[in-house]
């Protein structure tokens, strides 16, 4: 930490001792060495700030970062400062509530071209903007992206977009076409961070296409990821067996699916497991099984894609329980979760035509076997996709762990961004 401090303060000396008064002369190269001098800086602060969170001194930090606000006399560097304040607040659970708080000092997205700060604020702020309004802060960040990581997971992301408002053709092509170009400029062995979003796109693009030649990829690049990283967390490791298990999801391989999500639980006994672990019993016809780990689910600690989830298994389970209290619950909750994207308005509204029909019949079955069909192709669990959180300065991997040391391997710094937020809101 005492290194790091004194590399900021020598770096800050040379900046005001040579790259002040070469910029004051209005010629070049001063302002290039202006825009060095700020991500240098940063850099710096980046490394102050792993040091304090890893030596418990977290809450320190902030006040440091008062402190150094006035090195350098630049819009870019206050706003980057800005943007620590809000990795400092996120903290060790990224407390996203926090950390938009701070990050909304920021101002007005459009003022920014910093591509961590834009990554940021996308990650915490994008699940609130418009179609339009995200691809176009997507595309901000292809258009600074330098590394052919950060290209493949925001060309993913927007292909993700495309299908959320149910342009299959769109997504499938965005997505394809992303996978292609980063298998071309990326041939050497790939860091951890590279073989999740790699394995994240293809078994998305796999199921959009129905090929089974992508899941085996996704899957493997995924086991490569445990059997390499051996430290892994216990959290990165249930995460890790989570994406296993959809894609043998995907491919209607129940039994595959719940035996990885069953290994996933062992590491992290979380809500989201619990409730792919109840639709693969329920597949498996163990409905009384099943809904031994829905109920186990505490529905309050669930994020809304999540819930959604929930509320979708809920459903064919009450169906087919043929409990008719059990199914006008699920309609209720299946009416009142809050679902932004077209593309699961549909599904609820299948299913809620399922559940109406359900109370009115005796041959349930029939009615949650045509549920389950509804249910085969849909990709699930949004938030895995959109809201995969930041890796920060070399961390991969389940971000809410992001000052966990889970290897040596990655390299890519992955924050994320938003857009048009002022600090008066």
């Amino acid at each position: 930490m005492q290194i790091c401090r004194a590399d900021i303060t020598q770096y800050t000396i040379w900046h005001k001792r040579h790259t002040e008064p070469l910029a004051k002369t209005g010629k070049e190269p001063g302002p290039f060495f202006w825009e060095v001098d700020v991500k240098a800086l940063s850099e710096l602060v980046g490394l102050l700030f792993l040091c304090y969170q890893n030596t418990g001194r977290a809450s320190e930090f902030p006040g440091v970062l008062n402190r150094l606000y006035g090195n350098i006399k630049d819009s870019r560097w206050h706003a980057k400062i800005v943007y620590f304040r809000a990795l400092s607040a996120l903290g060790r659970n990224w407390n996203r509530e926090s950390g938009r708080r701070e990050l909304k000092k920021i101002g007005r997205i459009e003022n920014i071209n910093d591509l961590e700060i834009l990554k940021l604020f996308l990650d915490l702020f994008g699940e609130e903007l418009s179609f339009s309004v995200k691809q176009k802060v997507i595309s901000r960040v292809l258009d600074h992206s330098e590394k052919s990581i950060d290209t493949l997971y925001y060309r993913f992301l927007r292909g993700v977009q495309y299908l959320l408002i149910n342009d299959h053709e769109g997504a499938e092509k965005e997505i394809e076409e992303a996978i292609d170009d980063f298998r071309k400029e990326r041939k050497e062995s790939l860091e951890i961070y590279e073989k999740h979003c790699l394995a994240m796109s293809s078994a998305l693009l796999a199921l959009l296409k129905s090929d089974e030649a992508l899941y085996k990829e996704a899957r493997s690049l995924w086991e490569s990821i445990l059997e390499v990283y051996i430290e892994l967390p216990s959290a990165g490791k249930a995460d890790i067996y989570r994406w296993i298990g959809g894609a043998f999801e995907y491919q209607k391989k129940w039994e595959e699916a719940l035996e990885s999500y069953l290994h996933g639980i062992k590491f992290s006994d979380n809500g989201i497991l619990r409730i792919f672990i109840s639709r693969c019993h329920l597949e498996l016809d163990n409905i009384g099984k099943a809904r031994e780990y829905l109920d186990s689910v505490s529905v309050e600690d669930l994020m809304a894609a999540e819930l959604a989830d929930y509320a979708f298994v809920d459903a064919l389970l009450s169906i087919g329980e043929n409990n008719k209290e059990n199914i006008e619950r699920s309609e209720n909750l299946l009416i009142n979760i809050k679902l932004e994207a077209p593309y699961f308005r549909d599904y609820r509204y299948k299913l809620l035509l399922s559940l109406d029909a359900a109370k009115n019949s005796s041959e349930t079955g029939k009615i949650l076997k045509k549920s389950k069909e509804i249910l085969a192709g849909l990709f699930r669990s949004v938030n895995q996709y959109v809201i995969l959180q930041p890796n920060i300065m070399g961390v991969g991997i389940n971000l809410n762990k992001v000052l966990e040391n889970i290897s040596s391997g990655s390299k890519q710094h992955q924050e994320q961004g938003s857009t048009n937020l002022s600090e008066d809101e």
